[in-house]
């Protein structure tokens, strides 16, 4: 199943995290692109919420293919198809420009332990990604992406 790519809200979402300084000077900040099952960023900013520098469609272009890259290095844990177990990791990672994974975590568990520790070791498993196209801008790239484990019926 293909996801559209969407892009994550450009401001935080919680007051204790738009009170918090930025790790990056705004002017070397990077995208943030995230992969969501079809609903629409909560806020819409310029170019949906993506770096005003980087054009909207190969901004999303990347995105996909660094999303298709990721999903490619999905395995789903044998203790969990065998308990049948499923879910929906939501992950956090930063790459650099070369594509090299600088950090990379599970902000939302799916609640099956077995899950996120195969979410997590994925995101280090796909390493490196794609490389940034010039004309995204920044030397991080953030994504979030739903890392979804479902049986096949």
């Amino acid at each position: 199943m293909s996801l559209p790519v969407a892009a994550a809200p450009a401001a935080p979402s919680t007051p204790a995290a738009a009170a918090a300084p930025s790790p990056q000077p705004a002017a070397r900040a990077a995208p943030v692109m995230a992969a969501s099952a079809g609903a629409p960023p909560a806020r819409r900013g310029i170019a949906d919420g993506l770096d005003a520098n980087a054009p909207a469609g190969n901004s999303r272009a990347y995105a996909a293919r660094v999303r298709s890259w990721l999903y490619a290095h999905k395995i789903y844990p044998r203790r969990a198809k065998m308990r049948h177990e499923e879910g929906v990791v939501k992950v956090r990672f930063v790459i650099d420009r070369a594509g090299m994974l600088i950090e990379g975590r599970v902000i939302s568990s799916s609640g099956r332990a077995s899950l996120d520790e195969e979410a997590a070791a994925m995101l280090h498993r796909a390493s490196p990604y794609p490389k940034a196209p010039s004309d995204i801008s920044g030397d991080r790239i953030e994504f979030t992406a739903p890392v979804e484990f479902v049986l096949p019926v």
